[in-house]
């Protein structure tokens, strides 16, 4: 059945790259597609996927690296500082090739690359200089290094998942010679490597591929629940659930459902007080019971039902109540499934009660106000509650209107079948509105997931003041790079897609505008420019010349060039250096104010 196994996923495959990120060619949309089906449990966004894509010239045989702490995918810019305590810091090294069956050397390989890149006393600059690695295949590993040393005052339990995905067979696979005993000698080498940690090398066929295509999150969610709930209009409740029946609900196989998160205006804030107190109430068997100290969490469908003392919840979001809900989570996983422990303390907190509502709201602007609400009893970030702004629903609507999606909820286009080209995150804009109106491409490079935390950061990307057509065409703008360094004409290195897609599109944009951007608004007469693939090649061809030229006077990585304001300041100065604002003036007599 091996030859209808291919049959069938090559028509998955055909299928999905029709609404899929375009500029791939068959290999790297194979190497996408893979990837999908391995993470799918974490729900990336395709632009997840595409950032730790790292095959091609010096790739060590690895073609994704995607590293996660608590399920939560990670950067560059991560801060370790709010994990928790034994935080599951997790490494996944993904090799997919179009090939028909599973060969010993690709796995060699894996093995050598790992060995040396998980060696910890070899720092990043003496792996830039043995030149066997690309720095978007260094970027990605060195995530999961960076995190293991701060984060080793907390006991990390660390995890390294190898994949390899082909076309083949899994059933040709001997458990005991060939590429079987390789695959055992590689997850040995694993745990030499680093002792203590969990590892696992798998393959994924022509039928395992094909089977995870078809699988989707569950989007309906039963929740156990104690006594009679409270209910003003028969559809919304108010209630009490076990602590050990709510774990379940936020667990499937044993990981966290992170989509159901996607409504809280918070992050997980790890070791703050009010954490710590929940689980101080925890650890304490003698403690009053938990809904008496504990606010509780607000939980959003779009329909629920009750029955045999379960809520049925469809496409259920938890609104409040992350901080909450996490310290609940680790506690359960930490010490009742990692240790399967049975004390008194674990059996006094299985019964346990927490407050929960249940609020029927299909009406997205009701969605949004009891968001807003519900998260009004704390102080919270104005940045927080971004999604729920009137000017991220504004900018979502003139979208729209445009044909094009603005996902203020993570995946929600991509799981209506959206074309991936036309759907913008609200990172994704902010990090085009840095580069494009801002002239920061460094700080859209260098602040991938924090850029816009900062609440003074977040106001000056997101001006309520700014004509919304600007909003879209900065972000159909920083697509279109994008889309143009995935192509043969650009011929980009994939380094070279990560590190300067920031730089390309803000001198694409000034050669444009002829000048540097004083103002955001400065950009409105150019909404209508689009640009050609002969013009974004001969931009490219400029950010490379002079990233040449800065890499020779100063010696350093590409990626830290990227990240830092001196190559903007020396773009900016080669390209658009300022004007003598009071030449006339001076040649008058006259001075300035």
């Amino acid at each position: 059945m091996a030859s209808n196994d291919i049959v069938l996923l090559d028509g998955v495959i055909a299928t999905v790259a029709e609404t899929a990120p375009s500029g791939l060619d068959d290999a790297e949309f194979f190497e996408f597609f893979s990837f999908d089906q391995v993470l799918k449990t974490y729900e990336l966004t395709d632009e997840d996927l595409l950032a730790g894509q790292v095959g091609g010239g010096l790739d060590g045989g690895i073609d994704g690296v995607f590293v996660f702490a608590d399920d939560v995918l990670l950067e560059e810019d991560y801060d370790a500082s709010s994990a928790r305590k034994n935080v599951v810091l997790m490494l996944h090294a993904i090799q997919a090739k179009r090939s028909k069956g599973f060969e010993e050397a690709p796995l060699q390989k894996l093995e050598d690359t790992l060995e040396e890149l998980l060696d910890l006393s070899k720092s990043r600059q003496v792996l830039e200089k043995c030149g066997l690695y690309s720095a978007q295949l260094l970027d990605r590993v060195e995530i999961f290094r960076s995190a293991i040393k701060p984060l080793a005052v907390k006991r990390p339990q660390l995890r390294v998942v190898v994949t390899y995905a082909t076309k083949g067979d899994m059933a040709t696979i001997p458990a005991d010679k060939g590429v079987g005993s390789r695959a055992k000698r590689l997850q040995e080498r694993l745990e030499a490597m680093l002792p203590g940690a969990t590892t696992d090398v798998s393959f994924l066929g022509a039928r395992e591929l094909y089977e995870l295509s078809l699988r989707e999150p569950t989007r309906t969610l039963e929740l156990e629940f104690q006594g009679s709930p409270l209910s003003d209009r028969g559809d919304s409740y108010i209630a009490l659930a076990k602590l050990e029946d709510y774990y379940s609900f936020l667990t499937e196989d044993s990981s966290l459902r992170r989509h159901i998160f996607e409504g809280n205006v918070r992050d997980w804030q790890g070791g703050v007080e009010v954490n710590k107190a929940i689980l101080e109430s925890l650890n304490d068997a003698t403690a009053p019971q938990f809904w008496w100290l504990n606010n509780g969490v607000t939980i959003v469908c779009s329909k629920a039902t009750m029955m045999n003392q379960r809520f049925q919840m469809d496409e259920p979001l938890i609104v409040n109540g992350l901080q909450t809900s996490m310290v609940i989570h680790n506690y359960f996983a930490e010490k009742v499934v990692a240790d399967s422990t049975n004390n008194d303390e674990i059996d006094a907190n299985r019964s346990r009660l927490l407050l929960v509502r249940v609020i029927v709201a299909t009406d997205e602007t009701v969605r949004d106000q009891v968001i807003r609400s519900t998260n009004s009893q704390t102080p919270v970030p104005p940045a927080s509650l971004r999604a729920t702004d009137q000017v991220q629903r504004d900018i979502e609507s003139f979208f729209t209107t445009k044909g094009w999606f603005y996902d203020r909820r993570k995946n929600y286009y991509r799981n209506l079948g959206k074309p991936a080209d036309k759907i913008i995150s609200i990172p994704y804009l902010a990090q085009a509105m840095m580069a494009v109106a801002l002239q920061q491409p460094d700080s859209a490079r260098a602040r991938p997931s924090s850029l816009i935390k900062d609440t003074q950061d977040y106001k000056r990307v997101f001006d309520t003041g700014l004509d919304l057509s600007i909003y879209f065409w900065a972000a159909k703008t920083q697509r279109a790079v994008d889309v143009f360094l995935r192509g043969e004409r650009a011929n980009a290195e994939p380094q070279e897609r990560s590190n300067l897609r920031f730089h390309v599109t803000m001198v694409a944009v000034l050669d444009a505008l002829g000048r540097r951007v004083a103002k955001p608004a400065d950009l409105l007469d150019l909404t209508d420019k689009e640009f050609s693939d002969d013009e974004l090649a001969a931009v490219f061809t400029k950010v490379r010349n002079a990233l040449a030229k800065h890499q020779k006077q100063h010696g350093l990585a590409t990626d830290r060039i990227a990240k830092g304001k001196d190559f903007v300041r020396y773009l900016l100065d080669v390209y658009f250096p300022q004007k003598p604002a009071t030449s006339e003036a001076a040649a008058g007599g006259e001075t300035s104010a």
